[in-house]
């Protein structure tokens, strides 16, 4: 997973440099990417220029390239936590149905397991709260099937919101 992020931080790097110091257009710059990085490279940079393009999406911090581009009109939504599972969820399905005929069931499921796990540890403060993090959501869906929400603020206790 580190190396992903390794990955994807430099194509972003560049895919930037690209924009600011080469004075090169969005498409300009998409061929540049995927000449060096490959599709991958390229069909990240796309989503950031996504993500520019759709303000609502997530909340800028003064060290994001979305705040410095567009400081004076940042809307955030704050989304329930069913909100956010649902939008995972339909994008991972969205991405089952691409590759369904490239890759066996069994093992996108695995892979997606795999990820999660090493995503989990690699984000946490330690093993620990991973291991919590990955029982947590595993007990809520077992608990609580219908209304994950409900779910998880019963795992993480009375303060949860």
């Amino acid at each position: 997973m580190a190396k992903m992020k390794s990955f994807l931080m430099e194509v972003e790097e560049y895919f930037y440099d690209c924009l600011d110091s080469e004075g090169l257009t969005n498409d300009q710059a998409l061929a540049y990417v995927e000449t060096k990085f490959g599709s991958m490279g390229k069909d990240h940079c796309k989503e950031l220029l996504k993500q520019f393009n759709e303000p609502d999406f997530g909340t800028p911090t003064p060290d994001d390239w979305r705040w410095k581009m567009k400081k004076d009109k940042f809307k955030y939504k704050k989304l329930s936590t069913e909100e956010q599972v649902n939008i995972v969820r339909d994008k991972l399905l969205s991405l089952m149905e691409e590759i369904r005929y490239e890759v066996e069931v069994p093992n996108i499921i695995y892979s997606a397991i795999f990820t999660v796990t090493e995503l989990a540890y690699d984000t946490a403060p330690n093993p620990n709260q991973a291991q919590l993090l990955i029982m947590n959501s595993i007990m809520a869906h077992l608990e609580n099937r219908e209304n994950i929400e409900l779910g998880l603020q019963k795992k993480r206790g009375n303060n949860a919101k």
